[in-house]
């Protein structure tokens, strides 16, 4: 195939491909946005659960729990889905109706380490450690890469292991300087790879935060560890 006749096609696939996403996304939101009938069975009712979920319809969820086949339900997708979409009413109703067991670290990674650190999501990860859910160190690597403080001062005092220091090296990589001292004061360290992040840094405060740090564990003047971390970028 000639390249002139590749770069047509690509040209005219790529605007179909993108309209095709569009429309897509179009009907997903006209459907959600359409009024709900109650089911008249369960597997009615599995090929709308997503619609109860973002809609918040916890009459229906009764109803599909009050059937006799219930546990046959998606129970399971419904949490999860209800914890990444932040629907903390659905959250609250199915561990009510005892089904935490369908907590999974994987959701609770995701929310804590999402950007969007509003109100209801530390509402619902409350509601989950409650329910006896676990996160593991990836849900604190990403909240600290992303800067959500608050979800590490949440989580961090309830972490019973050891912090591995890719936590550090992530908020040091990242430039989040409030978390980087936190982290330290509570005894959290970095690697190597925090250490190259740090020669890398132009946050000045976080800078000689490093700086002090190296310099006593070196036992080396901090004027000179500061020259030694940083002529490189600043010569």
């Amino acid at each position: 195939m000639e390249l002139k006749e590749l770069t047509i096609k690509i040209e005219y696939f790529i605007p179909r491909g993108i309209k095709l996403i569009k429309e897509k996304i179009e009907h997903y939101i006209y459907k959600m946005a359409l009024p709900i009938k109650f089911p008249k069975n369960l597997f009615q009712a599995f090929e709308h659960y997503d619609k109860y979920i973002l809609q918040e319809r916890i009459d229906i969820l009764e109803w599909c729990y009050n059937q006799k086949w219930k546990n046959l339900f998606c129970w399971d997708e419904i949490l999860g889905m209800a914890i990444i979409y932040s629907k903390i009413e659905v959250v609250r109703w199915l561990l009510d109706h005892d089904y935490k067991k369908y907590i999974t670290h994987q959701d609770m990674d995701t929310i804590i380490g999402d950007e969007n650190a509003s109100p209801i999501r530390f509402e619902i990860i409350n509601l989950l450690l409650e329910a006896g859910g676990k996160f593991t160190m990836t849900g604190l690597e990403n909240a600290a890469c992303n800067g959500n403080f608050e979800m590490i001062k949440l989580l961090y005092p309830s972490w019973c292991q050891e912090i591995i220091p890719s936590v550090m090296d992530g908020a040091i990589n990242s430039d989040q300087y409030e978390i980087v001292k936190y982290l330290h004061n509570n005894g959290a360290r970095f690697s190597v790879f925090g250490f190259e992040a740090a020669q890398k840094t132009r946050h000045r405060e976080l800078e000689i935060f490093l700086a002090q740090i190296m310099s006593s564990i070196l036992e080396v003047d901090i004027n000179e560890m500061y020259i030694m971390l940083y002529m490189e970028k600043y010569k």
